[in-house]
């Protein structure tokens, strides 16, 4: 009997200007999968079909972005909630020496019953600092959410990820992003201590990511056995075995008219022709993954 899985897929052209930032990502994701975490998205495969590039990932509700269009800010205790879980994810990236580079409501998915367990995604821009004491040097990621150590050829560390997510904090409490020289718009105290020490611009001043979770705001999570029971959250698993690869072309046609080709060995793939966001250039495409229940990819 067939099960249904959905998966994202997410689909870049094989060019000199898009191949580096796959390769990141299909670097770090593979390395990650190896010791799985739950605030990080689980990652399928990589593959190439012709002139594309693909990768299949765990399909979330929504971004963290998508949820301030539609609300502005959150309230505290699912803030605090979701805050929490990207804080997990952060350090266990960093644990790993993996610096993201480009933390923001964007790159957090929302999964569960209830969209509230962050997943950290869109490893495009990240890089190992194994090997790497002092650091790395280079402009990149998001303007607002970029530390002030980033600007010119200064080299910087863990650190900027931190700046990063005190301002998407900042943005989840607040409703919007922080104004110059100030934390006037956080009514909550403990938000406004946290992210003060979050985005201090002295980098040896700033709060490491596991001091961060220690930090009063995020104590007494009323939302921590209603997520854990019933979101999925703590039960979801990564998604091993799955390999879109092999032998049977299977064809899809997307909404803009192009038609999307993928080898693929045992399994079903059925398109559903409509994107659900772009990040880094990747096109991602929600799609059925259809498998016999003794095929590896049933388990996911």
């Amino acid at each position: 009997m067939a099960k249904n899985r959905f998966l994202a897929l997410k689909v870049c052209a094989d060019t000199e200007e898009k191949k580096p930032s796959y390769d990141r990502e299909v670097a770090t994701l593979s390395m990650l999968k190896k010791d799985w975490h739950p605030n990080i998205i689980a990652f399928g495969s990589a593959f190439k079909d012709r002139d594309q590039l693909c990768v299949s990932l765990e399909l979330a509700n929504m971004s963290l972005e998508d949820a301030l269009r539609d609300t502005n800010k959150l309230d505290v205790e699912t803030a605090k909630h979701i805050a929490t879980g990207i804080a997990r994810g952060i350090s266990h990236l960093h644990g790993h020496q993996i610096l993201h580079r480009d933390i923001k409501p964007e790159n957090v998915l929302l999964t569960g019953a209830f969209s509230n367990h962050a997943i950290i995604s869109d490893f495009g821009l990240s890089i190992s600092l194994k090997n790497k004491p002092m650091g790395v040097r280079g402009e990149c990621g998001t303007t607002r959410y970029r530390a002030p150590e980033m600007r010119g050829m200064n080299y910087y560390s863990y650190p900027i990820d931190v700046y990063a997510y005190g301002v998407t904090v900042y943005r989840i409490v607040g409703g919007q992003f922080p104004v110059q020289g100030g934390l006037g718009q956080l009514t909550n105290m403990e938000a406004k201590g946290l992210v003060g020490q979050l985005m201090d611009k002295v980098v040896g001043s700033r709060l490491e990511i596991d001091k961060a979770l220690e930090h009063s705001f995020f104590q007494v999570l009323e939302l921590d056995q209603k997520s854990n029971s019933s979101s999925g959250g703590s039960s979801k698993r990564p998604l091993d075995g799955v390999t879109v690869q092999g032998h049977d072309t299977k064809r899809a046609r997307h909404d803009n008219g192009d038609v999307l080709e993928g080898m693929y060995d045992s399994v079903h793939i059925s398109f559903s022709a409509r994107p659900i966001g772009q990040i880094h250039s990747l096109e991602v495409i929600k799609h059925t993954l259809t498998v016999d229940d003794d095929h590896p990819c049933s388990s996911i």
